[in-house]
C-alpha cells in the first residue's frame, strides 16, 4: 500500500506529475511504486554533466540506475547503478525529501546526450522516469565576456599531483590558492598576477607553502579573477 505523502510537485504542476513513468516488473505480485520524484534536472559544469534529482518520499527503494544515449548510438546504455556507485543507493522507506547528484565526466564536446533515471524496489520493480537532454558545450562557449572558467581538477581524488586549469575571457588579475576544510590558506599557486586572455593550467603536488606534504583530506581550490570568485572541492589521498 502506498503511503499518502503530499509532494511539492503536486502543487507545482497542478496536481499532475510532469514525468511519464513506465514500470518493469521482474516476478509477480502487487507492488507499490517506491519513489515519489519531485524533479530531475541536468546541467553542465566545467567538463562534466551533472544530474540532480529530488525525491519527496521513498518506499522500499534499493537505489537508482542512470542510463544514457546519443545520436551515434541510439540504444540506452547503463552508465551508473546503486550496485557500483554508493551515491545512487536509495533511502529504503522514508517520508522526507532527499536530494541526489551524479556527475558524468565521460562526455564529448558538441554531442547531444539523453539521460533517463530508474529506481529499483526491494522486489525488483524497475521504474523509469522522464528523459532529460543536454548539448555539451566547449569551454569557449561556456565562458562569457568578462567571466572566467575554473575547470575540474584532474585527477580528483589525486595522489601525488593534480592539474588545475582555467580559462580567462579577458585580461584579469588572478589569485589561485588552496585552502583546507577549516578555511586556512595552505598553498598559494598564483598570487595576484596579471594574466592575458587565454587558457592556463598549474599543478599542485599536495604540499603547503613550506614544501611540507599535507595529510589526506578535503581541500578547496579558490580562484579570484578581478571581482569574481569561484571554488571547487578536491580530495588528496595518501
Amino acid at each position: 500500500m502506498k503511503i499518502p505523502i503530499q509532494s511539492s510537485y503536486l502543487v507545482l504542476f497542478g496536481g499532475q506529475s510532469p514525468y511519464r513513468d513506465e514500470t518493469w516488473t521482474f516476478g509477480g505480485g502487487d507492488y507499490s511504486l517506491p519513489v515519489e520524484l519531485a524533479s530531475f534536472n541536468v546541467r553542465q559544469e566545467n567538463d562534466g554533466i551533472i544530474l540532480e534529482w529530488i525525491t519527496e518520499s521513498e518506499i522500499e527503494n534499493l537505489g537508482f540506475i542512470i542510463e544514457r544515449k546519443y545520436i551515434k548510438n541510439p540504444e540506452w546504455k547503463e552508465i551508473a547503478s546503486y550496485r557500483t556507485h554508493p551515491e545512487l543507493q536509495g533511502q529504503g522507506s522514508v517520508t522526507y525529501r532527499t536530494e541526489y547528484q551524479f556527475v558524468d565526466n565521460l562526455v564529448q564536446t558538441g554531442t547531444t546526450y539523453q539521460y533517463r533515471l530508474a529506481d529499483v524496489s526491494y522486489d525488483g520493480v524497475v521504474k523509469y522516469h522522464g528523459i532529460v537532454k543536454i548539448i555539451v558545450k566547449s569551454y569557449d562557449e561556456m565562458v562569457l565576456p568578462g567571466q572566467f572558467l575554473l575547470k575540474s581538477a584532474y585527477p580528483n581524488p589525486f595522489n601525488p599531483i593534480t592539474n588545475i586549469s582555467y580559462i580567462l575571457s579577458e585580461d584579469s588579475d588572478i589569485s589561485l590558492i588552496i585552502v583546507d576544510i577549516s578555511g586556512r590558506s595552505v598553498k598559494q599557486l598564483v598570487y595576484e598576477t596579471k594574466y592575458s586572455k587565454g587558457n592556463y593550467s598549474v599543478n599542485w603536488d599536495g604540499t603547503n607553502d613550506n614544501g611540507i606534504k599535507l595529510s589526506s583530506g578535503i581541500y578547496f581550490v579558490v580562484m579570484k579573477a578581478n571581482a569574481m570568485t569561484t571554488s571547487q572541492k578536491i580530495v588528496l589521498l595518501r
